[in-house]
Protein backbone atom coordinates (compact mmCIF):
# COMPACT_ATOMS: atom_id res chain seq x y z
CA UNK A 1 0.00 0.00 0.00
CA UNK A 2 1.14 3.62 -0.96
CA UNK A 3 2.59 5.67 2.41
CA UNK A 4 -0.43 8.09 3.20
CA UNK A 5 0.70 11.82 3.39
CA UNK A 6 0.50 13.29 7.01
CA UNK A 7 -1.80 15.91 6.05
CA UNK A 8 -4.36 15.55 3.27
CA UNK A 9 -5.93 18.93 2.05
CA UNK A 10 -6.82 17.84 -1.67
CA UNK A 11 -8.54 14.84 -3.43
CA UNK A 12 -9.04 13.98 -6.93
CA UNK A 13 -12.02 12.26 -8.06
CA UNK A 14 -12.09 10.57 -11.47
CA UNK A 15 -14.58 9.38 -14.23
CA UNK A 16 -12.15 7.93 -17.17
CA UNK A 17 -14.17 6.74 -20.78
CA UNK A 18 -16.91 5.59 -22.19
CA UNK A 19 -19.79 6.99 -20.53
CA UNK A 20 -22.01 9.21 -22.47
CA UNK A 21 -20.45 12.63 -23.22
CA UNK A 22 -23.35 14.50 -23.05
CA UNK A 23 -24.11 14.05 -19.26
CA UNK A 24 -21.49 14.66 -16.33
CA UNK A 25 -21.16 12.48 -14.01
CA UNK A 26 -23.42 12.07 -11.07
CA UNK A 27 -21.25 9.89 -8.99
CA UNK A 28 -18.07 12.24 -9.03
CA UNK A 29 -20.94 15.45 -8.68
CA UNK A 30 -22.62 14.05 -5.95
CA UNK A 31 -19.26 12.58 -4.18
CA UNK A 32 -17.87 15.73 -4.29
CA UNK A 33 -20.73 17.85 -2.76
CA UNK A 34 -21.22 14.91 0.32
CA UNK A 35 -16.95 15.26 1.02
CA UNK A 36 -16.93 19.03 0.73
CA UNK A 37 -20.11 19.20 3.42
CA UNK A 38 -18.30 16.75 5.65
CA UNK A 39 -14.54 18.39 5.64
CA UNK A 40 -14.98 21.99 4.88
CA UNK A 41 -11.28 21.99 4.52
CA UNK A 42 -10.88 19.50 2.09
CA UNK A 43 -10.42 20.77 -1.90
CA UNK A 44 -12.48 18.29 -4.40
CA UNK A 45 -11.43 18.54 -7.92
CA UNK A 46 -13.74 16.24 -10.52
CA UNK A 47 -12.27 15.13 -12.86
CA UNK A 48 -14.65 13.73 -16.19
CA UNK A 49 -11.88 12.95 -18.57
CA UNK A 50 -14.29 11.07 -20.76
CA UNK A 51 -15.91 14.41 -22.24
CA UNK A 52 -11.75 15.61 -23.27
CA UNK A 53 -11.63 12.20 -24.75
CA UNK A 54 -14.65 12.68 -26.57
CA UNK A 55 -14.00 15.80 -27.63
CA UNK A 56 -10.24 15.13 -29.34
CA UNK A 57 -11.86 12.14 -30.77
CA UNK A 58 -14.94 13.53 -32.82
CA UNK A 59 -18.42 13.19 -30.63
CA UNK A 60 -19.90 10.59 -33.32
CA UNK A 61 -17.02 8.10 -33.08
CA UNK A 62 -16.79 8.85 -29.15
CA UNK A 63 -20.27 7.55 -29.31
CA UNK A 64 -20.28 4.64 -31.37
CA UNK A 65 -17.29 3.04 -29.62
CA UNK A 66 -19.04 3.96 -25.99
CA UNK A 67 -22.55 1.99 -27.18
CA UNK A 68 -21.20 -1.59 -27.05
CA UNK A 69 -19.74 -2.87 -23.94
CA UNK A 70 -16.92 -4.88 -25.47
CA UNK A 71 -15.89 -2.75 -27.89
CA UNK A 72 -15.33 0.11 -25.50
CA UNK A 73 -13.09 -2.16 -22.87
CA UNK A 74 -11.55 -3.43 -25.96
CA UNK A 75 -9.72 0.07 -26.51
CA UNK A 76 -7.96 0.26 -23.49
CA UNK A 77 -7.08 -3.34 -23.21
CA UNK A 78 -4.59 -3.41 -25.50
CA UNK A 79 -2.86 -0.26 -24.46
CA UNK A 80 -2.84 -2.01 -20.24
CA UNK A 81 -1.95 -5.48 -21.91
CA UNK A 82 -0.23 -4.98 -25.32
CA UNK A 83 1.04 -8.56 -25.63
CA UNK A 84 -2.69 -9.53 -26.01
CA UNK A 85 -3.03 -7.07 -28.68
CA UNK A 86 -3.97 -9.25 -31.61
CA UNK A 87 -6.93 -11.48 -29.74
CA UNK A 88 -8.30 -7.74 -28.34
CA UNK A 89 -8.08 -6.52 -31.94
CA UNK A 90 -10.08 -9.64 -33.42
CA UNK A 91 -12.62 -9.03 -30.39
CA UNK A 92 -13.18 -5.65 -31.56
CA UNK A 93 -13.65 -6.05 -35.02
CA UNK A 94 -16.67 -8.95 -34.22
CA UNK A 95 -17.95 -6.25 -32.03
CA UNK A 96 -18.11 -3.39 -35.27
CA UNK A 97 -20.37 -5.32 -37.53
CA UNK A 98 -22.16 -2.56 -39.25
CA UNK A 99 -20.43 0.30 -37.90
CA UNK A 100 -19.03 1.55 -41.22
CA UNK A 101 -17.45 4.95 -39.28
CA UNK A 102 -14.97 2.63 -36.82
CA UNK A 103 -13.76 0.31 -39.41
CA UNK A 104 -12.46 3.24 -41.63
CA UNK A 105 -10.68 4.49 -38.45
CA UNK A 106 -9.40 1.05 -37.72
CA UNK A 107 -8.18 -0.41 -34.56
CA UNK A 108 -4.55 0.78 -34.71
CA UNK A 109 -4.75 3.94 -35.56
CA UNK A 110 -7.82 4.06 -33.25
CA UNK A 111 -5.93 2.91 -29.69
CA UNK A 112 -2.72 5.32 -31.18
CA UNK A 113 -4.77 8.34 -30.65
CA UNK A 114 -6.89 7.08 -27.34
CA UNK A 115 -3.15 6.60 -25.80
CA UNK A 116 -1.95 9.87 -27.10
CA UNK A 117 -4.89 11.61 -25.61
CA UNK A 118 -4.82 10.12 -22.27
CA UNK A 119 -1.28 10.12 -21.67
CA UNK A 120 -1.60 14.14 -22.47
CA UNK A 121 -4.34 14.47 -19.79
CA UNK A 122 -2.02 11.97 -17.03
CA UNK A 123 0.93 13.74 -17.89
CA UNK A 124 -0.58 17.48 -17.50
CA UNK A 125 -2.55 16.91 -14.42
CA UNK A 126 -0.87 18.00 -11.18
CA UNK A 127 -1.20 14.46 -9.47
CA UNK A 128 1.24 15.20 -6.98
CA UNK A 129 -0.90 18.23 -5.37
CA UNK A 130 -3.56 15.05 -4.39
CA UNK A 131 -3.37 12.87 -1.37
CA UNK A 132 -5.93 10.87 -2.97
CA UNK A 133 -7.27 9.82 -6.05
CA UNK A 134 -10.71 8.26 -6.03
CA UNK A 135 -11.72 6.41 -9.14
CA UNK A 136 -15.55 5.56 -10.31
CA UNK A 137 -15.88 2.34 -12.35
CA UNK A 138 -19.05 2.06 -14.15
CA UNK A 139 -20.43 0.63 -17.33
CA UNK A 140 -17.67 0.90 -20.25
CA UNK A 141 -14.67 1.97 -17.68
CA UNK A 142 -12.82 -0.94 -16.37
CA UNK A 143 -10.05 -1.31 -18.61
CA UNK A 144 -9.60 2.68 -19.33
CA UNK A 145 -9.92 2.60 -15.30
CA UNK A 146 -7.18 0.32 -14.67
CA UNK A 147 -5.13 2.15 -17.52
CA UNK A 148 -5.18 5.27 -16.17
CA UNK A 149 -4.34 3.93 -12.81
CA UNK A 150 -1.39 1.71 -14.15
CA UNK A 151 0.08 5.01 -15.40
CA UNK A 152 -0.80 7.25 -12.80
CA UNK A 153 0.73 5.16 -10.21
CA UNK A 154 3.97 4.52 -12.28
CA UNK A 155 4.80 8.06 -12.39
CA UNK A 156 3.44 8.91 -8.11
CA UNK A 157 3.25 5.37 -6.87
CA UNK A 158 2.82 7.60 -3.33
CA UNK A 159 -0.37 8.43 -4.56
CA UNK A 160 -3.58 6.55 -2.71
CA UNK A 161 -6.06 5.41 -5.26
CA UNK A 162 -9.80 4.49 -4.07
CA UNK A 163 -12.26 2.54 -6.42
CA UNK A 164 -15.80 1.93 -6.40
CA UNK A 165 -18.93 1.70 -8.48
CA UNK A 166 -21.35 -0.33 -10.02
CA UNK A 167 -18.75 -3.37 -12.09
CA UNK A 168 -17.61 -4.37 -8.64
CA UNK A 169 -19.11 -5.79 -5.66
CA UNK A 170 -19.27 -8.54 -2.82
CA UNK A 171 -16.18 -10.96 -3.09
CA UNK A 172 -15.26 -9.46 -6.86
CA UNK A 173 -13.61 -6.77 -5.04
CA UNK A 174 -11.02 -9.63 -3.55
CA UNK A 175 -10.10 -10.79 -6.72
CA UNK A 176 -9.40 -6.96 -8.42
CA UNK A 177 -7.39 -6.05 -5.46
CA UNK A 178 -5.57 -9.15 -5.81
CA UNK A 179 -4.80 -9.39 -10.03
CA UNK A 180 -3.91 -5.27 -9.94
CA UNK A 181 -1.93 -4.18 -6.65
CA UNK A 182 -1.88 -0.68 -7.24
CA UNK A 183 -5.65 0.07 -6.53
CA UNK A 184 -4.70 0.77 -2.62
CA UNK A 185 -8.68 0.95 -1.40
CA UNK A 186 -11.41 -0.36 -3.16
CA UNK A 187 -15.54 0.60 -2.12
CA UNK A 188 -18.15 -1.71 -1.59
CA UNK A 189 -21.86 -0.24 -2.19
CA UNK A 190 -22.35 3.23 -1.79
CA UNK A 191 -19.33 5.90 -1.72
CA UNK A 192 -20.44 8.49 0.47
CA UNK A 193 -20.05 7.27 3.92
CA UNK A 194 -16.90 4.96 3.10
CA UNK A 195 -14.94 7.64 1.63
CA UNK A 196 -15.94 9.90 4.06
CA UNK A 197 -14.31 7.75 7.04
CA UNK A 198 -11.38 7.09 4.07
CA UNK A 199 -10.58 11.36 4.35
CA UNK A 200 -10.77 11.18 7.94
CA UNK A 201 -8.29 8.22 8.60
CA UNK A 202 -5.70 9.90 5.85
CA UNK A 203 -5.96 13.06 7.49
CA UNK A 204 -5.26 11.19 10.57
CA UNK A 205 -3.42 7.86 10.29
CA UNK A 206 -2.92 5.95 13.31
CA UNK A 207 -2.70 2.57 13.28
CA UNK A 208 -3.12 0.49 9.93
CA UNK A 209 -5.34 -1.82 11.48
CA UNK A 210 -7.86 0.88 11.75
CA UNK A 211 -8.72 0.96 8.16
CA UNK A 212 -9.78 -2.53 7.82
CA UNK A 213 -12.99 -1.52 10.34
CA UNK A 214 -14.28 1.06 8.02
CA UNK A 215 -17.65 -0.42 7.09
CA UNK A 216 -17.63 -0.58 3.35
CA UNK A 217 -14.04 -0.45 2.28
CA UNK A 218 -11.55 -2.68 1.78
CA UNK A 219 -7.50 -2.18 1.87
CA UNK A 220 -5.53 -3.90 -0.43
CA UNK A 221 -2.99 -4.96 2.41
CA UNK A 222 -1.14 -8.04 1.03
CA UNK A 223 0.09 -9.41 4.32
CA UNK A 224 -3.75 -9.33 5.58
CA UNK A 225 -6.32 -12.29 5.01
CA UNK A 226 -9.28 -10.15 3.15
CA UNK A 227 -12.57 -10.81 5.70
CA UNK A 228 -15.75 -10.25 5.04
CA UNK A 229 -16.50 -7.84 2.79
CA UNK A 230 -19.01 -5.35 4.15
CA UNK A 231 -20.70 -1.82 3.03
CA UNK A 232 -22.31 1.12 4.40
CA UNK A 233 -24.95 3.16 3.10
CA UNK A 234 -26.67 6.48 3.65
CA UNK A 235 -30.10 5.46 5.83
CA UNK A 236 -31.54 8.77 4.32
CA UNK A 237 -31.28 10.47 1.05
CA UNK A 238 -32.05 13.63 2.44
CA UNK A 239 -29.07 13.52 3.54
CA UNK A 240 -27.51 14.04 -0.28
CA UNK A 241 -26.58 17.81 -1.20
CA UNK A 242 -26.59 19.25 -4.35
CA UNK A 243 -24.74 17.61 -7.07
CA UNK A 244 -22.08 19.66 -8.04
CA UNK A 245 -21.14 19.64 -11.77
CA UNK A 246 -18.94 22.82 -11.87
CA UNK A 247 -16.12 21.39 -13.20
CA UNK A 248 -17.95 19.29 -16.48
CA UNK A 249 -19.38 22.79 -17.14
CA UNK A 250 -15.93 24.22 -17.01
CA UNK A 251 -14.77 22.04 -19.14
CA UNK A 252 -17.52 22.29 -21.77
CA UNK A 253 -17.06 25.92 -21.94
CA UNK A 254 -13.40 26.10 -22.50
CA UNK A 255 -13.88 23.85 -26.07
CA UNK A 256 -14.43 25.49 -29.33
CA UNK A 257 -17.77 26.79 -30.33
CA UNK A 258 -17.93 24.05 -32.86
CA UNK A 259 -17.27 21.33 -30.01
CA UNK A 260 -20.03 22.75 -27.70
CA UNK A 261 -23.74 21.38 -26.67
CA UNK A 262 -26.68 21.16 -24.44
CA UNK A 263 -25.75 18.65 -22.17
CA UNK A 264 -28.54 16.31 -19.83
CA UNK A 265 -28.09 16.78 -16.09
CA UNK A 266 -28.41 13.49 -14.17
CA UNK A 267 -30.70 13.45 -10.78
CA UNK A 268 -31.61 10.83 -9.27
CA UNK A 269 -34.74 9.94 -7.04
CA UNK A 270 -34.12 6.78 -5.59
CA UNK A 271 -31.22 3.99 -5.16
CA UNK A 272 -31.84 0.17 -5.62
CA UNK A 273 -35.22 -1.23 -6.76
CA UNK A 274 -38.55 -0.86 -5.63
CA UNK A 275 -40.10 -4.25 -7.46
CA UNK A 276 -40.01 -6.98 -5.53
CA UNK A 277 -37.49 -4.80 -3.11
CA UNK A 278 -35.76 -6.45 -0.67
CA UNK A 279 -35.71 -5.41 3.43
CA UNK A 280 -32.98 -3.58 4.36
CA UNK A 281 -30.28 -6.54 5.74
CA UNK A 282 -31.24 -8.77 3.41
CA UNK A 283 -30.17 -10.02 0.16
CA UNK A 284 -31.73 -8.80 -3.02
CA UNK A 285 -34.27 -10.85 -4.50
CA UNK A 286 -35.81 -9.34 -7.85
CA UNK A 287 -35.71 -10.50 -10.84
CA UNK A 288 -32.98 -13.53 -11.10
CA UNK A 289 -31.30 -12.17 -13.75
CA UNK A 290 -30.40 -8.65 -12.29
CA UNK A 291 -27.43 -7.77 -11.15
CA UNK A 292 -27.85 -3.77 -11.19
CA UNK A 293 -28.56 -3.57 -7.11
CA UNK A 294 -25.88 -5.51 -5.53
CA UNK A 295 -24.19 -2.16 -4.37
CA UNK A 296 -27.40 -1.29 -2.30
CA UNK A 297 -28.97 -3.16 0.61
CA UNK A 298 -32.92 -2.12 0.54
CA UNK A 299 -34.64 0.65 -1.38
CA UNK A 300 -34.57 3.95 -0.30
CA UNK A 301 -36.19 7.46 -1.77
CA UNK A 302 -35.80 11.43 -1.50
CA UNK A 303 -39.29 13.08 -0.73
CA UNK A 304 -41.27 14.80 -3.51
CA UNK A 305 -39.94 17.82 -2.33
CA UNK A 306 -36.56 17.39 -2.43
CA UNK A 307 -36.46 16.20 -6.03
CA UNK A 308 -38.46 18.59 -7.43
CA UNK A 309 -36.09 21.21 -5.30
CA UNK A 310 -33.23 20.27 -6.99
CA UNK A 311 -33.99 19.53 -10.19
CA UNK A 312 -34.94 23.64 -10.46
CA UNK A 313 -31.86 24.49 -8.63
CA UNK A 314 -29.92 22.09 -11.08
CA UNK A 315 -31.19 23.59 -14.14
CA UNK A 316 -31.13 26.90 -13.04
CA UNK A 317 -27.66 27.06 -12.02
CA UNK A 318 -26.31 25.00 -15.52
CA UNK A 319 -28.86 26.41 -17.79
CA UNK A 320 -30.01 23.66 -19.29
CA UNK A 321 -33.59 21.89 -19.31
CA UNK A 322 -33.02 18.33 -20.32
CA UNK A 323 -32.69 15.95 -17.15
CA UNK A 324 -32.36 12.37 -17.12
CA UNK A 325 -33.18 10.23 -14.13
CA UNK A 326 -30.68 7.78 -13.37
CA UNK A 327 -33.17 5.66 -10.82
CA UNK A 328 -33.22 1.69 -11.98
CA UNK A 329 -36.83 2.14 -11.96
CA UNK A 330 -38.84 5.19 -11.44
CA UNK A 331 -40.50 5.09 -7.72
CA UNK A 332 -44.30 5.42 -8.36
CA UNK A 333 -45.39 6.10 -5.18
CA UNK A 334 -43.03 9.56 -5.32
CA UNK A 335 -43.00 10.08 -8.90
CA UNK A 336 -46.31 10.93 -9.43
CA UNK A 337 -45.91 13.88 -6.92
CA UNK A 338 -43.20 15.07 -8.79
CA UNK A 339 -44.22 14.72 -11.84
CA UNK A 340 -47.17 16.57 -10.81
CA UNK A 341 -44.88 19.46 -9.36
CA UNK A 342 -42.80 19.89 -12.12
CA UNK A 343 -46.26 19.89 -14.68
CA UNK A 344 -46.98 23.31 -12.71
CA UNK A 345 -43.35 24.85 -12.80
CA UNK A 346 -42.78 27.34 -15.26
CA UNK A 347 -39.99 25.58 -17.20
CA UNK A 348 -40.14 23.30 -20.46
CA UNK A 349 -38.28 20.35 -19.26
CA UNK A 350 -37.26 17.53 -21.20
CA UNK A 351 -37.26 14.71 -19.48
CA UNK A 352 -35.81 10.82 -19.24
CA UNK A 353 -36.43 7.78 -17.09
CA UNK A 354 -37.15 4.14 -17.09
CA UNK A 355 -40.45 2.53 -15.79
CA UNK A 356 -41.86 -0.90 -16.13
CA UNK A 357 -44.05 -1.94 -18.58
CA UNK A 358 -46.94 -2.15 -16.20
CA UNK A 359 -47.08 1.50 -15.30
CA UNK A 360 -50.41 3.00 -15.07
CA UNK A 361 -51.37 5.31 -17.42
CA UNK A 362 -52.68 8.30 -14.86
CA UNK A 363 -48.68 7.66 -14.20
CA UNK A 364 -47.43 8.01 -17.86
CA UNK A 365 -50.23 10.97 -18.16
CA UNK A 366 -48.43 12.67 -15.66
CA UNK A 367 -44.92 12.10 -17.09
CA UNK A 368 -45.92 13.72 -20.32
CA UNK A 369 -47.58 16.88 -18.75
CA UNK A 370 -44.16 17.27 -16.68
CA UNK A 371 -42.20 17.09 -19.89
CA UNK A 372 -40.86 13.34 -20.25
CA UNK A 373 -39.95 12.56 -23.71
CA UNK A 374 -37.99 9.86 -23.71
CA UNK A 375 -38.65 6.48 -22.31
CA UNK A 376 -36.67 2.88 -21.38
CA UNK A 377 -39.09 0.51 -20.41
CA UNK A 378 -38.30 -2.58 -19.11
CA UNK A 379 -39.41 -6.29 -21.33
CA UNK A 380 -37.51 -8.34 -20.67
CA UNK A 381 -39.94 -10.81 -22.37
CA UNK A 382 -43.41 -10.78 -24.19
CA UNK A 383 -43.96 -14.61 -22.54
CA UNK A 384 -45.50 -14.26 -19.08
CA UNK A 385 -44.72 -18.00 -18.10
CA UNK A 386 -40.89 -16.88 -18.96
CA UNK A 387 -41.36 -13.41 -16.67
CA UNK A 388 -42.78 -15.52 -13.71
CA UNK A 389 -39.35 -17.73 -14.06
CA UNK A 390 -37.28 -14.61 -14.41
CA UNK A 391 -38.78 -13.41 -11.38
CA UNK A 392 -39.99 -10.29 -13.03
Amino acid sequence: MSNTPKTLERIALVSTPWPLYNRPSIQLATLKSYLQTRHIDLQVVAHHIYLKLAAALGYRLYHEISERTWLAESVYAALLYPENTKAIEKLFYCSIKGRSALRKVGFKSLTEQVADVSDDLIDHLDWRSFGLAGFSICHCQFSSTLYFIDRIKKQHPDLSVVVGGSMFAGEAIKDLLRVFPQIDFAVNGEGELALSRLVDYLKHPTNSAEISCIPGLVANQPDRHHGEITRSQLKDLAELPLPDYDEYFTLLQSLTPQKTFFPTLPAEISRGCWWRKSPVGKLYSGCTFCNLNLQWDGYRTKSPRQVVREIDALTTKYQTLSVAFMDNLIPLNVSEKVFSDLAESQKDYRLFCEIRAATPRRVLNGMKKAGVYELQIGIEALSTRLLKKLNN
